[in-house]
């Protein structure tokens, strides 16, 4: 059955069954995740979160970032979920809608600190949990996206294999323990674009990690929950695709494939982003010669991330003509960019209210595979046109590590000293060489602002 054969493969992989390069991949995700959440410590939702987590208090188990003490381990897990999703610049599955970052590794980071686990097994129970959750959010996609969010469905089930893993949990505690996590994974879409959505991923990290420590207490959890007749694909999707979760697993690991943001905005912003950028850098198009911005793309870039007139910042990150405005009217799109005073330039607004949208087949049936866009900008010397047909950070036109440093210097900036940012970095570099995670996440969260 299908929820064994996974549990099954969890538990039969160990540390030294991981390519090199899935390590190293590894890294440059606990790494982006890190920068994503440390950019967020200010942000509402944050100070929410972390103030109520705060306030519940409890056994002192594991540090959270913008905290002076410990929390337990599932609220350490909720706390930096929402955080490391809050600002929009976290990883993607593509293949998946999904972002695997904010519930994999908050539920993984969490447990390992408070177990004082070593660096191999975080490492391990990262990329395992990357792959469970990636193979089974591509098996019930597209039609599980039209209503649930990937991030809170498919990641509760991530999170709960890297708990699992770090708690050494047998290969039927497992499958009782994606069995917990199933029966509670959730997050509609009716949250997209409010605080609903980061809460999503920092329930799904929690939820995973309660699962795990649930089974290791000896608490039963349903077997067969992916495929059984009642079971998770069954209630949330029109398929499931095994071949999806099995081709190839334990040989081509699917975290190879997770894309890196190069924008804070919703990531189904990104192709027209991009495609804009090449009609600026190309033709010099100034922002007061443009009279029309016309946008053709994928299906689910317009019901995400077409709001034509976004109020909040926040909103503006799922705004296709408000991401695009900013883009060429900056040069390019940064954190900066998303503030109320920016929203309510009246250039951008200009830009914003004559941007059009619509679907392209051809883009549209590449997806969700490839994520491309068209624009056309229309002035008064002539009309340019450029596509993209995979975003700045696919797997087909990847980040390097470099880019991915800078990314992260520039996110917790804010957070850490410079030099403390180069010891961050460090210090995720070699992680795998930690004896003890928990001195590793001591020195991170330590360190003064």
């Amino acid at each position: 059955m299908i929820t064994e054969q996974v549990a099954r493969f969890v538990s039969n992989t160990g540390y030294q069954d991981l390519p090199d390069q899935v390590v190293d991949k590894v890294k440059m995700c606990i790494l982006d995740w890190l920068g994503c959440l440390l950019a967020a410590v200010d942000e509402p939702v944050a100070v929410i979160t972390r103030k109520l987590v705060q306030g519940w208090g409890g056994n002192e188990q594991a540090r959270v970032a913008g905290l002076p003490v410990k929390v337990p381990v599932p609220n350490a897990a909720l706390v930096h979920g929402v955080m490391a999703h809050t600002i929009e610049f976290d990883d993607i599955y593509k293949d998946a809608l999904y972002h695997p970052g904010a519930p994999v590794i908050s539920a993984a980071f969490a447990v390992a600190d408070y177990l004082g686990a070593p660096g191999t097994e975080l490492v391990r129970a990262v990329a395992l949990g990357y792959e469970v959750s990636n193979r089974l959010g591509a098996a019930v996609n597209p039609s599980h996206y039209r209503f649930w969010h990937t991030t809170g469905t498919v990641g509760t089930f991530g999170a709960a294999v890297a708990a699992a893993v770090l708690l050494n949990l047998s290969s039927t505690q497992i499958e009782e323990c994606l069995g917990l996590a199933g029966t509670q994974a959730a997050g509609l879409w009716q949250a997209g674009g409010t605080m609903g959505k980061p809460f999503h991923a920092g329930k799904a990290a929690m939820n995973g990690v309660l699962a795990a420590l649930l089974v290791k207490e000896g608490f039963r959890g349903p077997h067969q929950i992916i495929e059984g007749e009642k079971g998770f694909a069954a209630a949330m999707a029109d398929t499931l695709n095994p071949s999806l979760i099995f081709a190839e697993l334990g040989k081509n690991y699917t975290i190879m494939d997770v894309t890196h943001k190069y924008y804070p905005s919703c990531g189904h912003t990104h192709a027209a982003i991009d495609a804009a950028l090449g009609i600026v850098d190309t033709y010099r198009v100034r922002p007061e010669e443009i009279r029309q911005i016309k946008v053709d793309t994928y299906r689910a870039a317009l019901e995400v991330a077409g709001n034509p007139s976004p109020i909040t910042p926040y909103e503006a990150k799922f705004s296709v003509p408000y991401c695009v405005a900013a883009a060429v009217m900056y040069g390019g799109l940064t954190l900066a960019d998303f503030t109320e005073s920016k929203l309510l330039d009246p250039e951008i607004r200009r830009l914003m209210r004559n941007t059009l949208m619509s679907v392209d087949e051809k883009i549209q049936a590449a997806f969700p595979g490839k994520r491309g866009a068209r624009v056309v900008i229309d002035t008064a010397r002539g009309t340019f046109s450029h596509a993209v047909s995979c975003r700045r950070g696919d797997p087909e036109n990847p980040l390097t590590w470099s880019e991915i440093k800078n990314k992260f210097k520039a996110l917790a900036g804010p957070y850490l000293k410079p030099e403390n940012t180069a010891t961050v970095i460090g210090l995720v570099l070699e992680i795998d060489r930690f004896p003890d995670v928990s001195r590793v996440a001591e020195q991170i969260f330590g360190l003064e602002r």
